[in-house]
């Protein structure tokens, strides 16, 4: 019963809390509404946090808590274990069968196949440490689950309370947008405005798909994908995630971009600057029709109206 109990509670914490954590970045695009998806995305420590720390705290505390009854040997591992298991099954297996084909695909299943791995290495992490005289401390006494309960509860109420009143104005994309344009490399910025210049490519919109593309794929991530880059071999590499058999550096990646899909791309504007989001849609459809990508994009287009900007 212990057991059972163990495993079904594990696999609740775990479904409610990657429930509030829900994001299909780094698998897609993140949207501008996905908080979750942008705090991730901030760093890869950020990233390892939000993906693996309720696995091993499932199976820590579990597998902790079985053996604090007298409970020992195949039967704690399986029960702690369980949970995890469950939830790879019902996320990454579910994602794996639903992958789409072409190219992506490969890149699909690595990355499925890397977080699965990696929550089951976390999980029998976590059943370790339950047993090691270090980690004890780290670990709830049954005695006292009740009142920690009750005292969690009461803490949550206060911090809600407290967040209400005290917390300041969610970063909105605007602001995203602003301080991803302004972190780009100068040099980056003036190689791909001369080259567009010269494709006759709208140099705004070069620039707008690098700060974009800079928040979806930031330089931690282009970096692993370069790493992996011998089993994915054809992928989307550099700043502007152009589509190559081989991986590419952030300026060969503008060259690609600019003497393809954005040559000659010119963006009509009114007499404040501004673009239509259909006619953002209709440009960039053979670059990346993803709806979160032109969202930003449109965001991104509109920040760069400020002729103080780039300088």
């Amino acid at each position: 019963m212990d057991y059972a109990v163990t495993a079904l509670a594990g696999y609740g914490f775990l479904v409610l809390t990657y429930s509030f954590l829900r994001t299909q970045w780094p698998d897609r695009y993140y949207s501008v509404s996905d908080i979750v998806g942008h705090q991730q995305s901030v760093s890869l420590q950020s990233y390892l946090l939000f993906r693996f720390a309720p696995a091993i705290a499932v199976t820590l505390v579990g597998s902790g808590l079985l053996r604090q009854v007298g409970k020992e040997g195949w039967p704690v591992w399986a029960a702690a274990l369980t949970p995890v298991v469950g939830h790879v099954a019902m996320t990454h297996g579910r994602a794996l069968l639903r992958s789409e084909g072409g190219f992506g695909r490969r890149r699909q299943v690595i990355y499925h196949l890397l977080a699965a791995t990696g929550l089951l290495v976390v999980g029998v992490a976590g059943v370790w440490m339950s047993a090691q005289e270090f980690a004890r401390p780290l670990l709830p006494s049954l005695t006292g689950i009740a009142d920690g309960i009750w005292t969690a509860l009461l803490a949550a109420l206060l911090a809600i309370a407290a967040l209400r009143v005290l917390q300041p104005e969610p970063t909105d994309d605007y602001t995203v947008i602003r301080d991803a344009i302004r972190s780009l490399d100068s040099d980056l910025v003036s190689y791909a405005r001369s080259r567009a210049r010269a494709a006759g490519a709208d140099e705004q919109l070069v620039v707008a798909v690098m700060a974009v593309e800079s928040i979806q794929r930031p330089r931690w991530l282009r970096r692993i994908e370069r790493v992996f880059s011998r089993l994915l071999r054809r992928g989307t590499y550099g700043i502007m995630q152009v589509a190559s058999s081989r991986p590419l550096s952030d300026r060969e990646s503008i060259d690609a971009a600019i003497n393809a899909p954005l040559a000659g791309v010119s963006l009509d504007r009114d007499k404040y600057g501004r673009i239509e989001h259909r006619q953002i849609r209709s440009a960039l459809d053979s670059y990346n029709s993803d709806p979160a990508f032109i969202e930003w994009l449109s965001t991104a287009l509109d920040v760069l109206r400020d002729p103080d900007i780039l300088r």
